[in-house]
């Protein structure tokens, strides 16, 4: 199953890509901690070529509409920060809701065992919202 990145799921959506990448040792391109060779220097090819297959599995992790407006950007790292700008606050509304419900949490007659789980969940939710 692939996680496709739409307006509202940014954060789970970023945690799921950053596990695959990182399992694959690539995730240094999307945060540009792997440096751009200079256009003489013989690894720029091979950089070059990672940089465009890590772009299209990335290309792969979004909605038709997100990846035609990223299709034109040339560097991996630049298309991970846009998405991090144009949707980490979309997940702003989902936040104050779920904040809400945990506000609203009142164990009542309920027992901690059956009070406890709910809490931790929303917990769990709150943790992938804002990391």
């Amino acid at each position: 199953m692939t996680l496709v990145l739409t307006r509202n799921n940014y954060h789970p959506w970023s945690r799921y890509v950053k596990m695959d990448f990182i399992s694959k040792n690539k995730m240094g391109f999307l945060t540009g901690t792997i440096l751009i060779p200079a256009h003489i220097d013989p690894l720029y090819v091979v950089w070059e070529c990672c940089n465009i297959l890590i772009m299209y599995w990335l290309l792969n992790y979004l909605s038709q509409s997100i990846s035609k407006s990223v299709i034109y950007f040339d560097h991996v790292v630049d298309v991970w920060n846009g998405l991090k700008e144009s949707f980490s606050q979309g997940d702003l509304l989902h936040t104050v809701e779920l904040q809400e419900e945990v506000y609203g949490l009142k164990q009542g007659s309920h027992s901690v065992t059956k009070y406890s789980p709910n809490l931790i969940q929303f917990g769990r939710n709150l943790t992938i919202i804002i990391p």
